[in-house]
Formats: structure tokens, C-alpha cells, sequence
């Protein structure tokens, strides 16, 4: 019996062995911390905040933000726009460039757009192949399944809308489930539409037939909310608690609230880029209110407790270089998440929640929020890189978003003539003959890992 059971053990130890091998031949090493191309040096704000002439001056006040804001709500791309194509395809799947109101749905809606928008994404799921969590195709089962549970056919030609908030972050998706239909396996979850923040409002126009999920309308996508994620309300008091006269906005990641003043008993967190309304500051203590979902589905709001140390601001963050670059880097190192998956960000998530700290609005997608600015300046034609970082250079850093239809980043300054920019990667890049993955938060150039300044189409300064 011993030597039967060495022998299983050795055996079974070889094929460890040589999984592991395997293992170590096949997928890509992690990315040192400065990744190709940079030092250890520029991964912290204050190099390059040192290098701005004036990097406290405020390059927009709240009512400038606020005009641009309402500027972009009216915003027309035309036919001819190099991102005309990518926008027309981007919002078949949910996210919009227009910021949309769902508290003016008023009474009634046409039920036709909810119905084309879900036999839209019913065609999408049909026709591609998608894999689940294990890795594994989903099945024509699972997908009509999912199908089935949109409901297309019960929705009326006029809707009823009925008002309601989110009321904590939460993902919109293409389809009424948690499971996620990846891209490739393990990765790109293609069910994820964005994530929602906290006192968003939306407008609810569908429901499933389990009444699980239901289908919304919200500000900056269409999709589906778990129910557990958003109460109703009606929008005069959903209007007072998304634009209180007093409000706390983080400006970490991930801020703890508290149930109790002594801050012993955790009540959830602040996501960047959220807002609350604040009761009062005492004894080192900001009160504030927050939105939760009543056992009958209404809306209700409960008090919780803030540090006054914590990464929070009693108002808006002035809009200053240095108060930007602080809080991107803030997220460095964070991991990257699809569409904002798996309670992370992508490229696209990470610039929407830096800039919300400051009173913008910006769209989701990362196209969109290249376009959201009278600056910006598209370079796509221009094949010489050199001159590109000679034009970077003069723009301000930290305020300007460079970018593809594919990708966006945050310019932090140049070196030596060579520009440099914090952004959300997914991808990996080749050292020699060892390929590193990054998929997450870094600070990069240009050159060394695979987005080049020949393929960046926009600078897009966001200033006045």
C-alpha cells in the first residue's frame, strides 16, 4: 500500500511540475511597477506636480465646470466626425455620449425604443460566442435563457415610467444577470454596460418577469440594475438629494462611512467621484445622508458617519493641476476592470470618477470623453510623433486627455521631450522575449508598451 501510494504522489507530483512549467511558459509576468520606459520616481505625484509652474492656480471655477457641463448636454457630432462611426456603434450597447434626464421621462414613454434596444442586444448575444466564469462557452441554453428573461415581448408601446435612485454602486448590464458573458476567456465581460454610482437617478421602464432586474434609463447608459441596487421615488425628492445645497464628495477610493459617530461600525463605502448631502461637521465627524432601498422598494435616507480625515471635501475639489494629479494617482496600481467589472474600473471609468471629484459630467465611454471639452484638438492626420509630443508639451498637464477611439489616458507632463500619462491598461507588452501584463493603473510614455503617440487621434484639454 506504501509504495502504491508513492507512487501515486510522485506521479501526481510530476504533473504538478509540469503544470506549473507550463503555467510559467504561457502566460505573461506581472509588470514591475515602472513599467518600460519610466523610473521609480515618476510614480509619485509630486514629480511631476513639481514641474508645473503653478500648479495650485484654479483653471476653472464651479460655475465654468458647470456651463461646460450643460454645454456637452447639447453637444452634435456631425456625419463627417472621425468618432461618428464609433459613437453610432458604442450606443447600441448602452452607454450614450448625450447625458441624458430620466426624471423629464415625465408620464409616458415610447415602449418601441426599450423593445429595439433589447431585441438589439438579444441579436448580439445570438450571434457571437461569449464564455462564462469557468472559462467555458455559454451555451445556446444560457443565452436564451437570458433572452427569456429580458421579456421583450411584454413591453407595451407606451410605458409608464416610474422615478427612482441608485443607491450604491452598482453595474448597468446588457442582460438581467450577474453571470458575465466574457469576450475571451476569463476576461472582457461584455454583459457589464458601466457601473452606476450612488444617488444616480434613472428612470425604470421594464422589469424582468422575476422582478430580479429591471431595466433602466440613467444619465449616462441604458441597462439593467439589480433590483437590490435602486429605489423609487418621486423625482422632486430624488432632485433635492442629487444637487443638495451641502454635500461631501470623495476623492478616495473606496471612503468608509460608519453607522455610529465613534466610527467603529462600517455602513458601506464612498466610491471617487461620489457625493453626499452633509448634515453637519462635529467632533471630527462629517454627518451625512445617505440613500437606501426600503423593504417595499421606496426610498429612504439613513445617516452615516465620515472621518474628517478621510479623503472626502466638504464641496467640490478645486479644479487645479495639482489637486488632479493627486487624486489620478490615487487609483494607481488599482486593477483594471472591463466596463468597470469585477468593481473596478477600465480607462474610460477611471477619467469619469477622477473628473466627477471636480463637477464635471463627463459621458462613460472613452471616445465619448475625448469630445467633451471646446478644445479638443483632433491630431489623427498628423504622422509625426515628434511633432505630436511637441504639441502635448504645450498643453497643460494634468488637465488634458490624450486618446483613441480605443483608449484614453491623462497627460502628466514631458521629459527630456518625451511626453508621459497615468492611465487604465488592459493589455500586456513585450521586454525582449518576456511579455508583461499590466491590467491596471499605470504611468507610462508613448513609446514602450503598445500606445504609440502615431495612433493617439485627440488632445482634448479640459479647461474653459
Amino acid at each position: 500500500m506504501k509504495n502504491y501510494l508513492l507512487v501515486i504522489c510522485t506521479v501526481a507530483g510530476m504533473l504538478i511540475s509540469s503544470y506549473i512549467r507550463a503555467a510559467d511558459e504561457e502566460f505573461p509576468v506581472r509588470a514591475p511597477a515602472a513599467v518600460k520606459g519610466t523610473t521609480a520616481g515618476m510614480l509619485d505625484p509630486g514629480f511631476w506636480i513639481s514641474r508645473i509652474a503653478d500648479p495650485d492656480r484654479v483653471m476653472m471655477s464651479s460655475d465654468e465646470i458647470e456651463a461646460l457641463n450643460q454645454r456637452n448636454t447639447t453637444r452634435v457630432i456631425p456625419a463627417d466626425h472621425p468618432y461618428a462611426k464609433n459613437i453610432e456603434r458604442i450606443e447600441k450597447d448602452g452607454p450614450v455620449f448625450t447625458r441624458m434626464n430620466p426624471l423629464e421621462t415625465s408620464g409616458s414613454f415610447d415602449g418601441r425604443i426599450v423593445r429595439d434596444r433589447l431585441s438589439v442586444n438579444s441579436e448580439r448575444l445570438r450571434s457571437g460566442t461569449f464564455y462564462d466564469r469557468w472559462a467555458l462557452p455559454v451555451t445556446d441554453e444560457k443565452k436564451e435563457a437570458w433572452i427569456a428573461a429580458s421579456d421583450a415581448g411584454s413591453v407595451p408601446d407606451t410605458i409608464a415610467p416610474k422615478t427612482a435612485m441608485i443607491v450604491r454602486r452598482t453595474s448597468a448590464r446588457l442582460y438581467p444577470t450577474s453571470e458575465p458573458a466574457y469576450r475571451m476567456r476569463g476576461y472582457l465581460d461584455d454583459n457589464n454596460v458601466t457601473s452606476l454610482d450612488r444617488n444616480m437617478p434613472a428612470a425604470v421602464l421594464h422589469r424582468s418577469p422575476t422582478g430580479d432586474y429591471l431595466f433602466v434609463m440613467t444619465p449616462i447608459a441604458w441597462g439593467w440594475v439589480s433590483v437590490e441596487d435602486i429605489a423609487y421615488a418621486p423625482s422632486r425628492t430624488i432632485m433635492r438629494h442629487t444637487d443638495p445645497e451641502r454635500f461631501l464628495v470623495a476623492y478616495g477610493d473606496a471612503v468608509p462611512m460608519y453607522a455610529d459617530i465613534e466610527c467603529g461600525v462600517i455602513a458601506g463605502h464612498l466610491q471617487m467621484g461620489e457625493r453626499v448631502e452633509l448634515i453637519e461637521t462635529t467632533s471630527g465627524k462629517h454627518l451625512v445622508s445617505i440613500p437606501a432601498r426600503c423593504h417595499n422598494g421606496e426610498l429612504e435616507y439613513r445617516w452615516a458617519w465620515v472621518r474628517s480625515d478621510a479623503a472626502v471635501n466638504a464641496g467640490w475639489l478645486p479644479y487645479t493641476q495639482r489637486n488632479v494629479i493627486e487624486t489620478a494617482f490615487r487609483l494607481l496600481g488599482r486593477p483594471y476592470g472591463w466596463h468597470d467589472s469585477w468593481n473596478e474600473r477600465d480607462c474610460g471609468g477611471i477619467m469619469r470618477v477622477i473628473f466627477n471629484c471636480f463637477g464635471f459630467t463627463l459621458p462613460r465611454y472613452w471616445s465619448f470623453e475625448q469630445l467633451c471639452s471646446d478644445h479638443a484638438t483632433y491630431v489623427g492626420d498628423n504622422e509625426d510623433a515628434a511633432e505630436k509630443n511637441a504639441m502635448l508639451a504645450e498643453m497643460p498637464a494634468g488637465l488634458t486627455f490624450t486618446g483613441t477611439t480605443g483608449h484614453i489616458t491623462l497627460y502628466l507632463g514631458t521629459v527630456d521631450g518625451k511626453p508621459y500619462c497615468i492611465h487604465q491598461c488592459g493589455w500586456n507588452y513585450k521586454d525582449g522575449d518576456t511579455e508583461y501584463k499590466m491590467a491596471r493603473v499605470i504611468v507610462s510614455d508613448y513609446e514602450n508598451i503598445g500606445f504609440n503617440m502615431n495612433r493617439v487621434q485627440f488632445f482634448t484639454p479640459m479647461l474653459p
